[in-house]
């Protein structure tokens, strides 16, 4: 069984094959690998107003556990590469820019 939604702004494909269980539970497995992905997407998509990364970008606190952790790690992993990694707004906005202007061009800073 195989299937393709748009999610996160592309197309997700996930393909069941090889396993030997009735159609039922093979889209009932399918279901809730959809539903992981679109729970993610909601939760950490920076272009959704309501999600984790929205809520911190607009300058709230999260008190979500997991956000607080993910972001420990966000932060761990900057120290570690001397800043080549930087989850901020602003790497964003320019990644955003770069990828608006084309490779060959020079992104605004």
């Amino acid at each position: 069984m195989k299937q393709t939604r748009l999610i996160m702004g592309m197309p997700v494909t996930i393909d069941i094959s090889g396993i030997d269980r009735p159609h039922q539970t093979q889209t009932d497995e399918l279901e809730k690998v959809f539903a992981y992905f679109e729970y993610i997407d909601e939760k950490y998509s920076p272009f959704k107003a309501t999600s984790e990364v929205s809520v911190i970008n607009s300058g709230r606190a999260s008190e979500n556990l997991e956000m607080q952790e993910i972001l420990q790690l966000c932060e761990a992993t900057k120290k570690e590469t001397g800043g080549y990694f930087d989850p901020g707004a602003k790497t964003s906005l320019i990644l955003q820019d770069w990828l608006r202007a084309g490779p060959l061009k020079t992104p605004r800073t």
